[in-house]
């Protein structure tokens, strides 16, 4: 059985998927995450469900695993994320920057 085959688990089979498919901006391994860097939330792990965090931009303020502290870029909240459930991706100052000048609407995927 290849990695992408499973027992017929959807969660399986999807985290299988965004961890093995090559993709320009590719998720962030957990110890990837630096202090002062600029992510996003990718996905949700095990889910096809959107979460309203989604493709905000984020600054990582302290790291204590599984949990870290960041700063939603646009408006300065600051969240504690948990590393176990959430797929993460760099995301360009000129992404963060456009957050900050216009905050987004949600898609219609949220």
């Amino acid at each position: 059985m290849n990695d992408l085959e499973n027992d017929g688990n959807e969660k399986d089979l999807l985290d299988g998927l965004m961890e093995e498919t090559p993709r320009k901006g590719g998720l962030l391994q957990n110890d990837d995450l630096e202090v002062g860097q600029l992510i996003c939330v990718h996905s949700i792990k095990g889910t096809n469900d959107a979460a309203p965090i989604m493709g905000q931009a984020l600054t990582v303020n302290a790291i204590c695993f599984p949990f870290f502290i960041a700063t939603v870029y646009a408006t300065g909240d600051s969240l504690t994320l948990d590393v176990r459930f959430l797929h993460f991706m760099k995301c360009s100052k000129e992404f963060a920057d456009a957050q900050k000048s216009a905050a987004p609407r949600r898609g219609p995927q949220a």
